[in-house]
């Protein structure tokens, strides 16, 4: 059985979600699944407030451009933040990376780990202050958290690793 029937199989238990791109008439080039929280936040709510639900509108906005194949700039070295879409977190071999949702303020960051070329398990998110340094137990946390939720829904594979970008993605540059 390979990743991508785990990936299916999780979808059908519901523990995963396939998150296709808002606007159907766009080709999808990269593929999402997110963790069922997450998914709940970028598509369905119900949300505190209607600035809330803007802001979490802007997120959904910010993974479509990974899905629909748009140019992402990555960071390549952890703790350096720069204006990057994704980055990897430290330590690197735990291959767990954060898609980075700055705008509007407050920012958001969606942390998960690549299943193959082009496709993404976003497992965990947070408010990006809720962090607080780069150092910080929260960003440990949010690390261990997300590869828990990996071992949980894949127990017999690792999250995909590369040496080099386009390992990773397609249609990619580093910052």
């Amino acid at each position: 059985m390979s990743i991508r029937d785990e990936i299916d199989d999780r979808c059908t238990e519901g523990r995963l979600c396939h998150l296709p791109l808002t606007l159907s008439y766009d080709a999808t080039v990269r593929h999402m699944f997110v963790h069922p929280d997450l998914y709940r936040l970028v598509e369905t709510g119900p949300w505190e407030t209607p600035t809330v639900e803007s802001r979490f509108g802007r997120l959904r906005g910010n993974l479509d451009e990974f899905t629909r194949g748009a140019k992402l700039v990555v960071e390549w070295n952890p703790f350096e933040a720069r204006d990057a879409y994704f980055g990897r977190l430290d330590p690197t071999t735990d291959e767990v990376w954060d898609i980075r949702s700055r705008d509007p303020k407050p920012a958001l960051r969606v942390l998960g780990s690549f299943a193959g070329i082009d496709l993404f398990i976003g497992l965990e998110w947070a408010w990006r202050r809720e962090f607080g340094d780069r150092h910080s137990r929260a960003w440990r946390d949010a690390r261990e958290r997300a590869k828990t939720k990996w071992r949980g829904l894949f127990p017999t594979y690792d999250p995909h690793r590369g040496e080099h970008l386009h390992e990773y993605l397609t249609n990619a540059v580093l910052a």
